[in-house]
């Protein structure tokens, strides 16, 4: 009963108490005279103690490995439009990350200087599921034929691809 281990850590000191303690227990059971009852009580009580002993040092063994990445603030995943009997359909779906963010649907005819079409109040996307906005634009009303979305945040502002309108009519434009 005379065994001395190399102390490793934290779990081995642990284990080693336990040991001292049992040699303690032996020793009080040899010079007591317990009845068997007592004796019965002792043993379920040091197998409590051993079972909660050993569920503690499992839980402090076991190391789960947490990895961050970093969340991309927005992610664009449609933007498509359509033209049919003199309107623009356009869908707009997006995964965002941020609190408050606006979508302005733009127009242009050069693609060079674009004007405010539309605006959406943007939402944090729930459980990372892409948001749809959707924009209906009479072409009666506006002559330009390119067209994208202005996403703006607090921090700055972006751009969606162009949808060109320009020289097609009555198909679906997908992402430029």
């Amino acid at each position: 009963m005379g065994y001395r281990f190399l102390i490793k850590n934290n779990k081995d000191l642990k284990i080693e108490k336990l040991l001292i303690n049992f040699k303690r227990l032996y020793i009080m059971k040899i010079s007591i005279q317990l009845t068997p009852l007592k004796q019965a009580i002792i043993a379920s009580i040091i197998a409590i103690l051993l079972l909660f002993a050993t569920n503690k040092l499992r839980a402090q063994s076991v190391a789960t490995k947490v990895t961050f990445e970093a969340v991309p603030e927005y992610v664009v995943k449609q933007f498509t439009a359509k033209h049919i009997q003199n309107k623009f359909y356009f869908k707009f779906l997006i995964q965002e990350n941020r609190e408050d963010a606006n979508y302005v649907l733009e127009s242009s005819i050069d693609g060079v200087n674009f004007n405010e079409v539309a605006i959406k109040e943007g939402v944090k996307s729930p459980n990372k599921q892409p948001l749809l906005y959707c924009y209906i634009v009479d072409d009666t009303t506006i002559s330009d034929r390119i067209f994208r979305v202005r996403i703006t945040s607090n921090k700055d502002v972006t751009y969606s691809n162009w949808l060109d309108f320009s020289s097609t009519t009555d198909q679906a434009l997908v992402n430029k």
